[in-house]
Formats: structure tokens, C-alpha cells, sequence
């Protein structure tokens, strides 16, 4: 039901969307959005692995889902506050961050997030996590490469993220991401790949990858198969 809910209200909310940074399959870009503006967006990660009976399943979505839901909002110029649930062990998550731009050649953003969530029955358990994300200006007007690196107090790990968007038309971009592991033998690393449309009022992100998890803090964890899941996004900009 949340899934749902987030899907209709995400398609309902009545604003235009205008031009704004490249939104990534999941890895963090630094913000572009004015004073005062706001993203929603629902994220879906089926359950279902597509390499097993995808006709059968429908590519893996009748076998539930992970389902994640955000709300950033830019307060001052460059500097945003953000909230999330998702789904997978009910975790709850509440950030700051702040963008530093080089017109023309690279764009930054310092993140810090305080998370919380649950595994099984056991207490909540809580945790901070630090991200630095680095997109440079298109190479060539048309490949966008980003870098996401990142902390986690909770385990004790540092995360990477390489991420690259290739602009196919005005409206459409290929994009492919891949979280290698620096310090665990008993995963793997994650990777996806898929597209990003714009269309009036909406930018909707279709992908395949090796994890159902939903955040960067989890992928770059890693996962513990190489078999593809399915997903999407949908992002919808909030005006003042």
C-alpha cells in the first residue's frame, strides 16, 4: 500500500517540472535546486529476481517489493534538508547538505544523515552516515561521470560509487552505476544500469541491478548475488 499511495501521489501533485540536476539510478548529485524548492520522489526495487521465470513473475513484480520514499528541501541557497523511509527493516532517515559549484568544470555536495532502523525484532538501532558526491560538467556535452564516496559510523565501512549519465537525446539519458567493495570477501559489488525520461511534469528512472536495497549507504555495502532485480524511480520537482 505505501508503494502505491507514493506512486499516485508522486503523479498527482499538480506543478511543472523544470530543468534541474541529473538525477543518478541511485547514486547522490550535488543539488541544483533554487531557494525554496523542493523533490518528492518513490523509489521501487522488486523482490522478484528477473533471471528466474521473468515472464512467469513479470519481471519480479509479483513478488513484492522494497519501497523507498524522499522529500529534500533546499532552505538556503545550496543548502537542503532531507527525509526518507524505506521499507527493507523500517529505516528512517533524516539529513543536511551543502553544494559548492565551479561553473563549468565540477560540482559538489558535503551530505550527513542520521539513520535509524530495525532488523527483525530486535530495538531500533541508530547510526550517522557521511557522503561526499562529485559530478563534473559534461565531457564532450553529452557524458556526465559522478563519484560518490561515502562513511558509515554505524559498521564502520568506507563506501565508493562510480556513476556515468550519457546524454542520448534532450529528453532521454543512458546511465550505468557500479559500488565496489573495498573490505569484505563474503559480498559482491552492486551494479545497475538504465534510463532517465523527462516527460511534463515528471522524470521517471527504469533500471536493472544485482540488489533490491534502496540508498547508497546500503549499496555500497555491497550484496550477496549477482542475480537482476528490477526498479524504478519517479521524481517530481515542488515549487514554492
Amino acid at each position: 500500500m505505501l508503494g502505491i499511495f507514493s506512486v499516485v501521489l508522486a503523479l498527482l501533485i499538480p506543478q511543472t517540472l523544470l530543468a534541474y540536476e541529473n538525477g543518478m539510478l541511485n547514486l547522490k548529485v550535488p543539488t541544483d535546486l533554487e531557494q525554496r524548492q523542493a523533490e518528492f520522489i518513490v523509489q521501487h526495487r522488486f523482490y522478484g529476481k528477473i533471471t528466474e521465470e521473468p515472464v512467469e513473475t513479470f519481471l519480479g513484480m509479483d513478488m513484492g517489493a522494497n519501497v523507498g520514499i524522499g522529500l529534500r528541501y533546499v532552505i538556503w541557497e545550496k543548502f537542503e534538508f532531507n527525509v526518507s523511509h524505506i521499507r527493507s527493516q523500517k529505516e528512517y532517515t533524516t539529513g543536511l547538505s551543502y553544494a559548492y559549484v565551479v561553473p563549468e568544470i565540477l560540482r559538489g555536495q558535503v551530505d550527513i544523515q542520521f539513520f535509524s532502523f530495525k532488523s527483525g525484532i530486535k530495538e531500533r538501532k541508530r547510526g550517522i552516515f557521511c557522503q561526499l558526491a562529485l559530478q563534473s560538467a559534461p565531457v564532450l556535452k553529452r557524458f556526465t561521470p559522478v563519484v560518490n564516496i561515502g562513511y558509515d559510523a554505524y559498521n564502520g565501512k568506507t563506501g565508493l560509487g562510480f556513476g556515468i549519465d550519457v546524454g542520448i537525446f534532450e529528453d532521454l539519458s543512458i546511465i550505468g552505476e557500479y559500488f565496489p567493495l573495498l573490505d569484505d570477501d563474503e559480498q559482491v559489488d552492486y551494479f545497475a544500469f538504465g534510463f532517465r525520461i523527462w516527460t511534463y511534469g515528471h522524470r521517471f528512472i527504469f533500471l536493472l541491478g544485482n540488489s533490491s536495497e534502496i540508498g547508497t549507504r546500503r549499496l555500497m555495502l555491497g550484496t550477496n548475488n549477482r542475480d537482476l532485480y528490477f526498479g524504478f524511480n519517479i521524481q517530481r520537482l515542488l515549487l514554492e
